[in-house]
């Protein structure tokens, strides 16, 4: 403001003083244009740290939301695991059941098999074998149900698994835009600084290029002598 106050008094000054001389004054456009890029200049500081709240704000936003979205995911991801875990545990359960229960149909054949005879005679020995046989073929027949329902709960929790993986990728690869963003508008952001440093270092040079020239005081204005000769009219002699 100091700057802008000696500037314009001087100008004033070597305005009339050019005026009495005859001479007429022509810095009136490099004034303007000088003014016109200052409060461009102006505007241009605002706006940028305007638009630096901003984007620091969606930044931040940004980042909350897919930490969040990563945590959940982890928190899923987790708990699937659990359960194919569960499930791996008792799928290795049935199939150690039905290996012995196969085991075990295999002793009662064989067992049949050698007393075949003695079964011929005790017919109904052989009812109640039978009806051992039917009944472990009953829970034989059981536990491969229980199995295949095991199954298709593995393949489901696997098919959970794989969405919630694509999911991951996803969110990972939105929190590497975020962060390709965030670089992005740093560099603009350190830009903006150095145009604000080069502003601030031209505005120090005007100072210290004006700062030993003052303006003329209203006594030496009203010293200067505008007076002109007076016009003769030859004719009229």
């Amino acid at each position: 403001m100091i700057i802008k106050t000696k500037l314009i008094a001087g100008l004033t000054g070597a305005a009339l003083l050019a005026g009495s001389a005859g001479i007429i004054f022509t810095g009136d456009a490099t004034i303007d244009k000088v003014k016109s890029q200052l409060e461009g200049l102006k505007d241009k500081i605002v706006s940028y740290e305007a638009n630096e709240n901003t984007l620091l704000g969606k930044i931040a936003s940004l980042r909350q939301n897919a930490n969040q979205a990563i945590a959940q995911a982890n928190e899923l991801l987790a708990g699937k695991n659990q359960t194919i875990k569960g499930l791996q545990d008792e799928n290795n359960g049935l199939k150690a059941e039905i290996e012995h229960l196969n085991k075990c149909i295999d002793k009662l054949i064989s067992k049949l098999s050698k007393t075949k005879e003695e079964l011929e005679k005790t017919k109904g020995d052989l009812q109640a074998k039978e009806a051992e046989v039917a009944a472990l073929q009953t829970e034989l027949n059981n536990k491969i149900a229980e199995l295949n329902q095991t199954k298709s709960a593995l393949e489901e929790a696997y098919r959970q698994i794989e969405s919630l993986t694509a999911q991951n990728q996803s969110l990972s690869e939105e929190n590497q835009a975020v962060k390709s963003e965030n670089e992005r508008l740093a560099g603009e952001l350190q830009h903006a600084n150095e145009k604000v440093a080069e502003l601030g270092q031209k505005s120090d040079e005007i100072e210290q290029a004006t700062a030993d020239k003052q303006p003329l005081t209203q006594e030496e204005v009203d010293s200067i002598d505008t007076s002109v000769a007076p016009v003769q009219d030859q004719q009229a002699q």
